[in-house]
């Protein structure tokens, strides 16, 4: 009769789908809940393009964060003399009991993927349901409870913000500066007045000339609209650069070199002697500029290298793509091996942006320091007043990478151009970012600029500031 009763309420069940027949012999089970969480950084990716909208670099700039909606899996499970249901919550239905489900939560990312931008790669959760043949008894359930599992990912953490200096045009006379305002400039506090941050004690013969450590320096170019300023003009540019321990130029044009050694001389200051390399029409070769610096040592330093600090093949050309890293380092090996047969003993070597240094160690293994050009301006998330710590930050990168001495070609702010981010370009925050700067450094760094260039080409990718980054007018 028992037998008969219980076969006919497996009929029952059978029959009438959902409705639980016969009298359960045990509580339901507790509520179990898995709850996935995911969550994904994306790095913010610039790439900076040439005014052909030719790439050049790429950086990436701050990150935002993302959490991917919670995904929950509710299973109830009764057992009774004749049936087991299943009970799944609605938003997440349970597949069969012989296959194995795989829930996928795919990440929705903001702005477009970049070649060189971290590999953004969705991660996958399994949940695996087990699947248990139960007799028509009393008999014990067991139900396996799988642990969630996430592959490994290929995806790494963005690094830190990272700056690209975007690097000037070719050499090109354009006149008609913009004169766009730029807001809200940095007002550093009237409690305490900040002398001017090129003014600086007079280095010393003696510690200059056996120490390794460069005083800081001022960039300088000798050209105007139309062509080469005047002996004179360069004269009274020089005069007004007597405050700075060196002094660096970018090549040989318009005499400058035989006018820089003459000022290196007279003060007893150092020179920062540079090759114009370029395969443009315009460019310099180790040639013509090697013989003429021998030339001016000769006649106004009477053959005495000691007021050559450094020497740079070139400034950025493998940045611009106009030299491969196989020319650069051809090149320096050439002119240290020119120079040392002059008598000159100290470091040869290139000058590039930090990217580009730290991406390409044959650079820096064929230099004898590391030379790369810094700029917060270029940076949206830095502002001016912290542009000594931007560039200390890029220092240590490159001192990580090339494990050498690293020299700073050029670090400045420009005193008009485009606001971008919260770097703002006006007279005020050109002052607090060369303070910063040399709060934050008193050697091995050269400010950029000494004077306004208005025959180089504002551009939109440079912000428009090409023309105003001089700060000894001011």
């Amino acid at each position: 009769m028992k037998l008969a009763g219980l076969g006919t309420a497996a009929a029952v069940g059978g029959f009438l789908v959902g409705i639980v027949g016969g009298h359960p012999l045990h509580d339901k089970r507790d509520l179990v809940t898995e709850v996935v969480f995911s969550t994904v950084t994306v790095a913010n990716v610039y790439i900076y393009v040439d005014e052909n909208g030719t790439p050049y670099a790429t950086t990436t700039v701050s990150a935002v964060t993302s959490t991917e909606a919670t995904t929950t899996l509710t299973k109830t499970l009764v057992t009774s003399t004749s049936i087991i249901e299943v009970i799944p919550t609605p938003t997440s239905p349970i597949p069969e009991p012989s296959d194995i489900s795989t829930l996928v939560t795919s990440i929705a990312s903001a702005g477009p993927a970049f070649s060189e931008s971290p590999s953004l790669i969705a991660s996958v959760t399994k949940v695996l349901s087990t699947s248990v043949a139960v007799e028509p008894s009393s008999t014990l359930i067991e139900v396996s409870s799988v642990p969630v599992v996430s592959p490994a990912s290929s995806y790494t953490p963005p690094p830190e913000p990272v700056q690209t200096y975007l690097p000037s045009p070719e050499p090109e006379p354009q006149p008609g500066p913009s004169s766009e305002p730029a807001p809200e400039p940095y007002i550093p506090p009237s409690s305490s007045k900040v002398p001017d941050p090129w003014q600086q004690p007079t280095p010393t013969a003696t510690t200059e000339a056996n120490s390794d450590r460069l005083p800081i320096g001022v960039t300088y170019d000798p050209f105007k609209v139309g062509g080469c300023k005047t002996e004179e003009e360069m004269k009274n540019e020089f005069e007004k650069m007597k405050d700075f321990g060196a002094i660096r130029i970018y090549g040989m044009g318009c005499n400058v070199i035989d006018m820089a050694v003459q000022w290196a001389k007279k003060y007893n200051r150092k020179l920062f002697a540079s090759a114009y390399l370029s395969k443009q029409e315009n460019g310099e070769t180790l040639e013509q500029v090697l013989p003429a610096l021998k030339s001016a040592i000769d006649q106004h330093a009477n053959g005495n290298w000691n007021v050559v600090a450094l020497f740079a093949v070139e400034n950025e050309k493998v940045t611009k793509h106009d030299l491969t890293v196989s020319d650069v380092v051809n090149a320096i090996h050439h002119a240290r091996n020119q120079l040392r047969g002059y008598g000159y003993k100290g470091p040869v070597g290139a000058v590039e942006i930090v990217e580009v240094m730290v991406k390409n160690p044959q650079i820096c293994e064929a230099s004898d320091v590391a030379m790369v050009n810094a700029h917060s301006f270029f940076d949206d998330n830095c502002e001016a007043r912290n542009s000594g710590k931007f560039v200390r930050d890029r220092v240590k990168e490159v001192e990580k990478a090339c494990k050498k001495r690293v020299i700073v070609g050029e670090a400045g702010w420009p005193h008009q151009g485009d606001n971008h981010g919260k770097a703002v370009a006006n007279k005020d925050n050109q002052h607090a970012a060369i303070d910063s700067i040399r709060r934050e450094f008193d050697h091995d760094l050269f400010l950029f600029n000494a004077f306004d260039s208005p025959w180089k080409t504002n551009w939109a990718a440079s912000f428009n500031a090409e023309q105003y980054w001089g700060f000894l007018e001011w």
